[in-house]
């Protein structure tokens, strides 16, 4: 199957168009002899086989191609309440309004993707115009592909997803700590104000509030806004501000504020506790041995259980099939 490339060198082309259609044959000149950035990518209508999701994206759709089928299928059944709506409800919606749209009037913005070390196109940008795709039953779409792997990869993601407006604050601070890391292993850490502003490009305001939720001594207000306790970036700031422990308590859940130094009630502090953490840890052997204890009919795919990344993915998928195990026993035993 022939390709069509476009190629970076087009608008090129079409400028010294437009400037030789207006006569001016010394802009003719310039936009012929502009040099054409290649490494930034070459359009191409590529098989929806051969691209993958990025796993690690900061927007943490976290989806498989089962999962969209059902949740969708559960969308358009009304099996899902209005007040049982999640992000992960509004993410499929989302897909499902897309695919609505490409099936009207097509793909009219390529996804953008790169070409990892087995030759698989790994996306960028575009996750949910690729799911969008997939629903619609394509086998193609448009797609703008880099050679190889970007190499600020996460400070690119966060360009394009501080664009959206349907970015939580949770989504955000996953792709602000995402980007601090690829700094940081870069060998180019993020040490000052100055240096996260540069990175950003966002107001100073804005960089402001996340230099002081982004410390490490703010650990409890970065789980609030993981949890949806907090999803406004000024109350999040203003607990990372609040050095009293009642009245930060209080601000992570969202209760009135006690008056300074009032002592914190052990018995009344936070919101009622509607799950259950199931830890944390470093040993990726313990995280291996709870899933193959545990068993059940469960496709991990390919797992590297050096690799803490590959492991965290296959702790996703176990958590999500061992959950919809234990829902079907549960509505076995209520017949």
């Amino acid at each position: 199957m022939s390709v069509k490339r476009l190629g970076a060198g087009s608008g090129n082309k079409l400028a010294a168009i437009t400037a030789a259609v207006s006569g001016n044959l010394e802009e003719v000149t310039r936009q012929l002899e502009r040099p054409v950035d290649r490494t930034r990518g070459v359009f191409e209508r590529v098989s929806l086989e051969s691209v993958r999701p990025d796993p690690d994206n900061p927007r943490n759709l976290k989806l498989s191609w089962e999962d969209l089928r059902n949740g969708i299928a559960d969308l358009e059944a009304g099996r899902i309440e209005a007040g049982e709506r999640t992000t992960r409800t509004r993410n499929l919606e989302s897909i499902a309004t897309k695919a609505d749209s490409f099936k009207k009037i097509g793909q009219l913005q390529p996804i953008i993707v790169y070409r990892d070390d087995r030759g698989l196109l790994r996306i960028v940008d575009g996750e949910m115009r690729y799911w969008a795709a997939r629903l619609c039953g394509w086998t193609e779409l448009d797609a703008k592909v880099r050679a190889k792997k970007p190499t600020y990869l996460r400070l690119e993601q966060y360009a394009a997803n501080v664009l959206r407006d349907d970015l939580n604050l949770g989504q955000q601070l996953n792709n602000l700590e995402l980007m601090l890391d690829e700094a940081r292993e870069g060998g180019e850490p993020v040490k000052s104000l100055s240096e996260l502003a540069s990175l950003m490009n966002r107001p100073r305001t804005t960089v402001q509030q996340w230099w002081a939720i982004l410390r490490d001594t703010n650990e409890d207000v970065k789980a609030a806004i993981r949890e949806d306790q907090i999803t406004s970036l000024d109350a999040a700031y203003t607990a990372a501000q609040e050095p009293d422990a009642g009245r930060r308590a209080a601000l992570l859940s969202g209760h009135a504020l006690p008056a300074r130094g009032a002592p914190v009630k052990a018995g009344r502090r936070g919101r009622k506790l509607s799950g259950v953490q199931l830890g944390k840890t470093k040993d990726l052997e313990i995280v291996r041995q709870l899933i193959e204890t545990v068993g059940g009919d469960v496709s991990l795919g390919e797992v590297d259980w050096a690799d803490a990344k590959s492991v965290q993915l296959a702790w996703y998928k176990f958590m999500k099939a061992f959950a919809e195990r234990v829902k079907r026993q549960k509505a076995t035993r209520s017949i």
